[in-house]
């Protein structure tokens, strides 16, 4: 390294300016803008320089062939926010080892420090953390500007519009479902729009879930999208932002929730699966009863086909298909076929569930009725009707088809999950259990023998839907990990 070169190390409108191999000069300085918490990360950064150290991923000899790459630790170009980029890298550690052994380089450190004059904290913040001194917000002002905020991502929301290439019309993404917005937010990823989200007000671009065979054009409205995405793909990340600027500042706290629905909790940045016995790691689920744990056999599954024909056309005229008892669970209710018509959910009183017009479904939308979370919605133009309800309910609701055309109805398929009535003891007489399997994960290293992981349940043969690990007792369990790469590895 240059002795007389000057480091100059960029941050979110900030900078460190350093001067290489100086630190038992008399006549050098340092630079380091105060950007609050922050400014820890510069400091030791700008010492690194002071001791000679390149940036990470800049010299051509990297130590013992060790990996240092760029935005991960101390010595990045930039300030990262990386699990470690409070620490030195393997190249780094090397490095002020050879420093710190040089001797007429590092004499100066060998002497013990003065405390006379160290700063101390006042008191009323003696004993308390950082966090608790300077909340998220005036944290994200200091490290980046007056403009950004802590991002809650209870306020943040996303707008998708999906067009159908036969009609034009647009829906919302909740009538896509949960599963083809994830999709989207995986494209999005893959093929690196992040930029154009960022910068762009809108555009439009070709989508096809695996479900569709005919492709779909997507178009963004871009209200707070960019922490949206992130917040799908990285649940345990904590985003500063303002407008259409967002950036990563760290990670949520230790067992906050990585969703609004789910157990699983955050980890250090990483999403770690909980059972319904709310210990972390367990693989113990709800059977479809709700029950932890449970057979699903404490309630009732009701299946069947509602095909009815009538003339009369309208929300006033709508024939109920079923009526569904407080306790009911994981109700689904399908059309066989698409066609006008519209599946619609009422109250005991006949009011469909809706805000404002009572008269009229509430449809394409998620919301909260009867205690529980119902998703009526229709996910393409050329798809049926669906109705989701995962209770359990806490009162009685109608569940009614809606006749919009002149030609019959195609009929509704339904099934749901019921309370056991006073004179039954139990939902089924038989029932056989298997195992069931999750994909390998990918395997922890790329040679030299690592291992590959995959989560195992037992599961009820008819529905597939969670039991007990006592159910499948007498069958053998399928491995939970493997070895994988068993190859040597080829040195460099």
């Amino acid at each position: 390294m240059d002795e007389d070169a000057v480091w100059k190390t960029a941050g979110p409108d900030r900078a460190v300016k350093s001067s290489a191999n100086t630190m038992c000069r008399q006549v050098t300085a340092s630079a380091v803008t105060d950007i609050g918490l922050g400014t820890a990360w510069y400091i030791a950064h700008g010492i690194g320089h002071n001791m000679g150290l390149d940036h990470d991923d800049d010299s051509a000899d990297s130590a013992d062939g060790a990996d240092c790459p760029n935005y991960k630790y101390i010595m990045s170009s930039e300030k990262n926010t990386a699990p470690t980029s409070y620490m030195w890298s393997p190249c780094s550690r090397t490095r002020i080892q050879t420093f710190l052994n040089s001797g007429n380089r590092s004499w100066c450190l060998n002497d013990p420090p003065v405390l006379a004059h160290a700063p101390t904290l006042p008191p009323r913040n003696r004993g308390k953390l950082p966090g608790e001194i300077i909340n998220g917000d005036q944290q994200c002002r200091e490290a980046f500007s007056e403009d950004f905020k802590h991002a809650s991502r209870e306020k943040l929301r996303v707008r998708i519009m999906i067009m159908s290439v036969n009609d034009g019309s647009y829906k919302t993404a909740e009538h896509c479902g949960v599963t083809m917005v994830r999709e989207l937010f995986s494209l999005l990823i893959q093929e690196s729009l992040m930029a154009q989200i960022v910068e762009s007000i809108s555009f439009i671009l070709t989508f096809c879930p695996t479900s569709c065979s005919d492709p779909l054009y997507v178009a963004l409205s871009l209200t707070d999208v960019f922490p949206s995405l992130l917040s799908c793909q990285d649940p345990c990340g904590l985003y500063c932002g303002s407008g259409r600027r967002w950036r990563k500042a760290g990670n949520v706290d230790d067992g906050t929730r990585c969703s609004r629905y789910g157990l699983d909790v955050c980890i250090q940045g990483r999403c770690q699966s909980v059972g319904c016995d709310h210990e972390l790691g367990s693989s113990v689920r709800f059977d479809r009863c709700r029950v932890c744990d449970g057979n699903g056999t404490s309630c009732v599954h009701v299946t069947g086909n509602f095909t009815e024909q009538w003339n009369k056309l309208g929300p006033r005229n709508a024939r109920v298909i079923v009526e569904l008892p407080v306790g009911t669970l994981n109700a689904k209710f399908k059309e066989m076929e698409r066609t006008p018509d519209a599946i619609g959910v009422q109250n005991s009183a006949g009011q469909y569930l809706s805000k404002g017009n009572s008269r009229t479904p509430r449809k394409g939308k998620i919301f909260h009725a009867a205690g529980a979370r119902i998703s009526l919605s229709q996910p393409t133009t050329s798809s049926a009707d669906e109705l989701a309800i995962e209770g359990p309910t806490t009162a009685s609701l109608r569940v009614v088809l809606i006749r919009n055309g002149r030609r019959g109805t195609k009929g509704v398929r339904y099934h749901y999950c019921r309370p056991l009535f006073a004179y039954e003891t139990t939902g089924e007489s038989s029932t056989t259990f298997e195992w069931k399997t999750s994909d390998w994960s990918p395997c922890s290293v790329s040679c030299s023998t690592g291992l590959q992981t995959r989560d195992i349940w037992c599961v009820r043969s008819d529905d597939k839907t969670p039991a007990s690990f006592t159910a499948c007792g007498t069958q053998k369990m399928p491995v939970k990990k493997r070895g994988c790469n068993a190859q040597a590895c080829i040195e460099k």
